[in-house]
């Protein structure tokens, strides 16, 4: 999911409306950026429901889960099987894992025995930060304006792609790997991030 909208973008650049030359270039630059901020804060933004195939391992006195849409609005059903078919007889009763917190940071802790094994449970849940992009901009304000800002950055920089470093008046900016984000984005995304 987008997590700003075009609008939102072409408002902060003042582009007059019916001049949409560079709506194309923006809307890819949105998607692209959108992806890195969810790359870099280690989780999935959209509210949805979603299917994951996990891992079993080795957590303390459980296996801790971790889910990588959060919060977790609701957990339709979990199963355990070590051959990855996950046929009805392999589903969990749910007084075999609970959520912690409420769900507010996606851990799942299964109460039961199991092995750690790859690929061997199948969570079928509802989680994420918003639906909508425009739900995303009203309810998480900071992490849409630092995308806003990132895709602003790029956007007036594009001529300039594929550089590691560029120079102007104000000083440089030295980029790479997995340094894509500004740090001014980076540092407003911190309190969203997976720690």
């Amino acid at each position: 999911m987008n997590l700003t909208t075009l609008d939102r973008v072409r408002a902060i650049l003042e582009m007059p409306e019916g001049i949409t030359q560079h709506d194309e270039k923006l809307q890819q630059l949105i998607e692209s950026v959108s992806a890195s901020v969810e790359d870099h804060l280690g989780r999935l933004c959209e509210k949805k429901a979603r299917t994951a195939i996990l891992d079993t391992e080795e957590s303390g006195t459980g296996r801790l889960i971790y889910l990588k849409a959060w919060p977790v609005a609701s957990i339709a059903s979990v199963y355990l099987d070590y051959e990855g078919a996950f046929p009805t007889t392999s589903l969990l009763d749910t007084s075999s894992y609970r959520l912690l917190q409420n769900g507010e940071l996606g851990l799942l802790m299964l109460l039961t025995s199991v092995e750690c094994w790859p690929s061997c449970l199948k969570v079928i849940y509802t989680g994420g930060l918003a639906s909508t992009p425009e739900d995303f901009g009203k309810d998480y304000p900071a992490i849409a304006s630092a995308v806003d800002q990132q895709v602003v950055y790029e956007f007036k920089r594009s001529g300039e792609i594929g550089s590691d470093s560029v120079s102007g008046a104000g000083g440089s900016v030295t980029t790479g790997g997995d340094q894509r984000l500004i740090a001014a984005v980076r540092s407003t995304l911190r309190p969203w991030k997976k720690v």
